[in-house]
């Protein structure tokens, strides 16, 4: 039991130790500054947040398109499959 222990203790300091080297090795070789790398993720962001926004729209109106021609037409819309009637 107490070498059970004493692996443990070996291997959460070593865990410990290795993020403390880690950390300072990441914030001594960055290329940039923190508020650089903070305003790039914003500007990043902001672009992912706009292209989603625009996909989200395109998809909704041609939806809303192709839901108002069923609504419109006397044509029956087709089946749903279910996953029990696919079995």
């Amino acid at each position: 039991m107490d070498n059970g222990r004493n692996t443990l203790y070996a291997f959460v300091g070593g865990m410990f130790l290795g993020t403390l080297l880690g950390g300072g090795l990441t914030l001594l070789l960055a290329p940039k500054s923190g508020e650089e790398t903070r305003h790039e993720i914003k500007e990043k962001a902001g672009e992912v947040y706009e292209l989603g926004k625009q996909k989200a729209k395109e998809v909704y109106e041609e939806q809303r398109g192709k839901i108002s021609e069923v609504i419109n037409s006397d044509k029956e819309p087709a089946p749903v499959k279910t996953a029990s009637a696919a079995k």
